[in-house]
């Protein structure tokens, strides 16, 4: 199934290689109760496609469909972009809207974007609790339930399931448990990009070296002994969040030249980061900068980019750089706005432009949200230090 953009439409692909359709049958294709399946072990009612057609008229797609005998068959679906294409009869609940460049200029600074589901804002951190004793999961829940948002598992292929359908803010896992034990877990939740980011807490009662030793070569951010008390593994914790927020600073500025963002980057140069993490990262930046400019561009596009589904998406982003896609979006634009500044030779609304938002006064807003100074201010301090120099 591939996705892709076609001048005013978006085309949803999806082809086989099985034994194809002939003519006779293309003109039935879309007929309710036509079945042209004739091995009789695998019946079919007929009403697939059917409902496909209905479901794209609504939508006011179109349907297109190529097949070759004993060559397979492909199925396109046309969706136009926009709403304008509907008529008044049909209500537009914009929940799950995409949200392009422009339509930010219209949302207030202070408050939630469309961006933003309900499901996705929580109040309180998420923590994937991974413990195949009982009374100790229990024990260790009672600590976290009243500042996180306690999930559990009882061994760690149930935890990294849980952790690819929670994307936690951090997990907190025994060592020493059946079918998949807390390194294997830490391995796989490293390697895999949709998990590489979230925070890990090791918990185990081995006390020697070589166990330590091995738990942070797969990457734990923390390594708790058993027994503890109740204090000390709560501070860990807030260490672990603390660290967290380091983190998010540090990928936040991986592509920033302007000295009031580098000078911040630099504090954070100690803090261990993930190579995968990183590259995710610049591969996101390097989408955003190749459509720069572009005031139609789509959030969700990078979603799909990325081979991650839209929450899934937000969660990292979120995670990784304390920011909501729109937001990061929002946040890399303005460094370049900041970089055409200190280049000189530009007015700030053809700045506004370059970087496709084009209301100058919403503009101004978001620079000086980032850099403390409205655009006009940070040309004129470069003006003056390349006087000095």
């Amino acid at each position: 199934m591939t996705l892709s953009h076609v001048n005013d439409e978006v085309a949803l692909q999806v082809r086989d290689t099985g034994i194809g359709i002939n003519k006779e049958r293309m003109g039935r294709l879309f007929r309710r109760f036509e079945s042209f399946n004739e091995d009789p072990s695998k019946p079919s009612t007929g009403i697939g496609l059917s409902i496909v057609k209905e479901m794209a008229e609504k939508h006011r797609a179109r349907i297109e469909v190529e097949s070759e005998e004993n060559r397979g068959s492909r199925f396109t679906v046309f969706f136009k972009k926009g709403i304008s294409h509907f008529g008044t009869d049909v209500t537009i609940d914009d929940t799950f809207r995409a949200v392009t460049i422009d339509e930010m200029q219209r949302e207030d600074l202070n408050e939630q974007t469309p961006l933003l589901l309900a499901e996705e804002i929580n109040g309180h951190p998420t923590v994937l609790l991974v413990e195949d004793d009982d009374d100790l999961r229990q024990f260790i829940r009672s600590i976290l339930e009243d500042e996180y948002e306690v999930h559990e598992a009882s061994n760690g292929k149930e935890g990294f399931e849980k952790a690819l359908d929670l994307i936690p803010d951090f997990i907190v896992s025994d060592i020493m448990m059946p079918e998949v034990d807390g390194i294997e877990l830490l391995e796989k939740v490293r390697t895999n990009i949709h998990t590489s980011h979230i925070l890990f807490l090791l918990l185990t009662a081995k006390t020697t070296l070589d166990s330590k030793l091995e738990g942070f070569g797969q990457g734990a951010d923390e390594y708790i002994t058993k027994p503890f008390s109740v204090s000390y593994f709560k501070a860990r914790v807030k260490n672990l969040l603390q660290r967290r927020s380091e983190l998010q600073c540090y990928y936040r500025d991986r592509t920033n030249s302007s000295p009031v963002v580098m000078s911040r980057a630099r504090q954070t140069t100690d803090v261990p980061f993930n190579e995968k993490d990183l590259a995710f990262i610049r591969t996101v930046n390097e989408f955003i900068e190749s459509r720069l400019g572009n005031s139609d561009f789509v959030i969700e596009d990078m979603a799909v980019e990325m081979g991650m589904s839209r929450t899934v998406f937000f969660k990292k982003m979120k995670g990784l750089t304390g920011l909501a896609p729109i937001e990061y979006v929002r946040d890399v634009l303005m460094q370049h706005a900041s970089e055409l500044l200190a280049k000189g030779g530009y007015a700030i609304k053809e700045v506004s432009y370059m970087v496709g938002m084009n209301d100058a006064k919403y503009f101004t807003k978001c620079f000086k949200k980032k850099f403390n100074m409205t655009p006009s201010e940070y040309k004129s301090f470069y003006s003056r230090e390349k006087i000095v120099k």
